[in-house]
């Protein structure tokens, strides 16, 4: 997460989003946050909720842009825009207006994500959008603050700070009217170190993702009377997808979703709401990582294409089905980030996933 300045004032950027239902509880759902930055939406019936692990600069009380804009179109609607000098900023809202994603990043990164997208149906977009139109989207729109998760932790070092501050200023006092001048030496206290976590430990397992991928999947091939899934994507913690009408298709009988306004399309998403691991395992160097991810892609004839980012290694995985991608989960870090299966019904799947390394 980082801030932006956008039309003269600054915004948050950069959070994970996701949409709980009328039953869920959203103080249930912030005490799963043990440290970073959140952010939280009402919408008629749901709740969209974010979170950041991290931020980049020194922490103040800004609102979230995504929040800013979210109203600002009927939904479906996306579109990606130039924030500062050489970064760019991408927004997603679907049904009933709720934000699921949003990122920042390079023209070349955002517009990748922007494009990958296209294919789920969107009755507006935006394509390399300006300032100029972020601030017009913003014009008039409530805001939502992005603060920071509450650890009781620092609530105790503050009242034990505030007591012993007290017990200072009347033990001054007391000698003062003594005429005595006691020495005090403070104490110096150096700034904690802060320490990045790794991105891994951040997302969940990836044996759970796969288990909710491919089940949500098989629940989604089911036959509604002509309506052909003809897009189905699965991250870590959304499942969006789209049919196309076939003939005798009847909207009275058609899946859960959108209906577009030509009658021939129906799109939706799903909340996966799968948990961050509570265990992590050693880190293995950036060699031997390397090895045994090209040990297990030439090992089990898997084509795809592994790019380097940070202290990690991103990879493009291409499947005809799932069976073969398990044999990656014996790796510490190795984590799914999303499924994008095409094709139909021949089946291709497209598996992006990441693996840190030491």
């Amino acid at each position: 997460m980082r801030s932006v300045k956008i039309g003269g004032k600054y915004y948050y950027v950069g959070l994970e989003w996701e949409t709980l239902s009328s039953t869920e509880n959203i103080k249930d759902k912030l005490k799963e946050y043990r440290t970073g930055y959140y952010c939280f939406r009402n919408l008629s019936g749901m709740i969209n909720v974010s979170h950041a692990e991290e931020l980049d600069g020194k922490y103040k009380k800004l609102p979230s842009l995504a929040s800013a804009v979210a109203n600002a179109k009927k939904e479906p609607w996306c579109g990606y825009f130039k924030a500062e000098e050489d970064l760019y900023w991408y927004i997603a809202v679907r049904d009933n207006q709720a934000i699921i994603s949003e990122a920042i990043g390079t023209e070349e990164e955002i517009k990748k994500i922007f494009e990958d997208n296209l294919s789920l149906g969107w009755d507006d977009r935006f394509e390399n959008g300006t300032e100029e139109d972020i601030v017009n989207l913003i014009e008039g729109k409530s805001l939502s603050y992005v603060l920071r998760v509450n650890n009781n932790l620092y609530t105790y070092i503050a009242v034990i700070a505030g007591i012993s501050i007290s017990l200072f200023i009347l033990y001054h006092i007391f000698y003062k009217k003594r005429e005595i001048k006691p020495v005090f030496v403070p104490k110096v206290f150096t700034a904690k170190k802060v320490v990045k976590v790794p991105g891994y430990k951040l997302l969940p397992e990836p044996l759970k993702v796969f288990n909710a991928c491919k089940k949500a999947f098989i629940s989604i091939l089911a036959n509604y009377s002509g309506w052909k899934i003809t897009d189905f994507k699965c991250s870590d913690n959304r499942i969006i997808y789209s049919y196309t009408k076939q003939k005798f298709a009847n909207a009275f009988i058609a899946p859960e979703g959108k209906l577009s306004i030509s009658g021939t399309t129906i799109t939706g998403s799903r909340v996966l709401n799968l948990h961050k691991p509570a265990r992590f395992r050693k880190l293995l160097s950036r060699q031997k990582l390397l090895k045994v991810l090209y040990g297990y892609m030439q090992d089990f004839g898997i084509k795809g294409q592994l790019t380097v980012m940070g202290n990690k290694f991103n990879l493009n995985l291409n499947l005809n089905n799932l069976d073969k991608l398990p044999v990656f989960f014996s790796i510490p870090s190795f984590r799914v980030t999303g499924m994008n299966f095409s094709n139909f019904p021949d089946i291709k799947i497209n598996v992006k996933a990441e693996a840190w390394y030491d």
